[in-house]
């Protein structure tokens, strides 16, 4: 079962305490700086795949737009190149946190 809800105490530095709730189970972990008080410091500090992923996919949409001067067409790549790369991400994440054996 996927998360229910999102908690989250800000203090007073702008750092912050997540918690992430599920079914049978809480997540909880402490945030550099909380996006509600600072995003981009979140993405930089805390989420770096997010900020990575935007970027490349504002790269593949600004080199689809050079190529073509279309500029739906680049929206479209842009964003599923941002998409395929947090995908890749959360597998890449996934895949590391599953057991192996050897």
């Amino acid at each position: 079962m996927g998360q229910i809800a999102d908690y989250e105490y800000v203090l007073s530095d702008g750092s912050r305490i997540h918690v992430r709730e599920y079914e049978n189970a809480y997540e909880v972990h402490w945030d550099i700086r909380s996006p509600t008080v600072d995003p981009i410091g979140h993405l930089i500090y805390d989420s770096p795949h997010v900020l990575i992923s935007i970027l490349y996919g504002i790269a593949e949409g600004l080199d689809e737009y050079v190529s073509t001067k279309d500029c739906e067409k680049a929206l479209t790549k842009a964003a599923i190149g941002a998409f395929a790369m947090y995908i890749g991400f959360k597998i890449t994440e996934l895949l590391m946190k599953t057991p192996c054996c050897y």
